[in-house]
C-alpha cells in the first residue's frame, strides 16, 4: 500500500470544487442547458421540472462562484 496520499484528497485541491459541483444533480442539468446556448432564469425554470425558485437561484450562484461559467457570458439576466 502506498504511503503517499493523492493530492485530490486534500481539502485545498482545485479538483474538489469540480467534484462537488458534478455531484449535485441540478448543477449537471444547468451546465447541460448552458452548453446549448445562453439562458435566462425563466428558461431554466421552464426546463428544469421540479426545481424551486430558491433552489435554482442558489444553484446558479454556485455554478458562477465555482468558476464553471461566467455570469456575463452564459446567463442572460
Amino acid at each position: 500500500m502506498p504511503d503517499q496520499v493523492d493530492s485530490v484528497f486534500f481539502a485545498d485541491c482545485a479538483a474538489r470544487s469540480f467534484f462537488d459541483q458534478v455531484a449535485n444533480k441540478w448543477s449537471v442539468m444547468i451546465l447541460t442547458i448552458l452548453e446549448e446556448k445562453p439562458a435566462r432564469f425563466s428558461d431554466f425554470m421552464r426546463r428544469l421540472e421540479g426545481i424551486t425558485h430558491k433552489a435554482l437561484t442558489v444553484e446558479l450562484q454556485d455554478v458562477v462562484h465555482s468558476g464553471s461559467q461566467s455570469a456575463d457570458r452564459r446567463f442572460m439576466l
